[in-house]
């Protein structure tokens, strides 16, 4: 017998007990007048048991099927293996750092546009931003030798920090430009 076919067995007898209670409250009055008052309250009491241990059964058949449409823990190691390998929470992370990315980039480009359609990108003197100024490079961690990495910078024109691979020309926060001669190894 499969689970299924067991869970419809089950779900039958459950529906008789349930039966079997309403017959039995059609005749307490009989039983009463015949003093089987206490035969009565037993089989109604066992009615009651075998609907509970019904539906308990129905239960955990009903999940013993879920995990077996999940797999069994031989089938699912080598996942649980290959997410250890992959070391899942690094990549979330990475991947936090490209939305990130993409959201400065979206910022980066709409504020450009805006720049542009007023004129003050690439021209000379337009609130002395056009001029590229080198971004003041600061790091926030050491390495295994004790040595400080630089990761980390900050707009010269608005103090804005950002990562080190987000390389932009202008800032996305003010537009300042920026000049990245003599930091390309960062």
């Amino acid at each position: 017998m499969t689970e299924s076919e067991a869970i419809v067995f089950i779900k039958n007898a459950n529906e008789l007990s349930k039966k079997a209670i309403h017959d039995l409250g059609q005749i307490k009055n009989k039983a009463e007048r015949i003093e089987k008052i206490g035969e009565y309250y037993s089989n109604l009491e066992n009615c009651y048991k075998e609907i509970e241990s019904c539906e308990i059964a129905i239960k955990a058949l009903e999940e013993i099927q879920q995990y077996r449409a999940i797999g069994t823990v031989e089938e699912i190691e080598p996942y649980v293996r290959l997410g250890e390998k992959l070391n899942l929470c690094d990549l979330i992370r990475e991947n936090a750092k490209l939305v990130k990315k993409i959201q400065h980039l979206e910022v980066y480009e709409k504020q450009l546009k805006e720049y542009e359609a007023i004129g003050t990108v690439g021209m000379p003197g337009s609130n002395g931003k056009a001029k590229p100024q080198p971004p003041d490079i600061w790091g926030d961690g050491y390495d295994k030798e004790g040595n400080i990495i630089y990761d980390m910078y900050n707009c010269p024109g608005c103090g804005q920090s950002y990562e080190i691979d987000d390389k932009y020309k202008y800032c996305p926060e003010c537009g300042q430009a920026l000049n990245w001669r003599g930091f390309e190894n960062l």
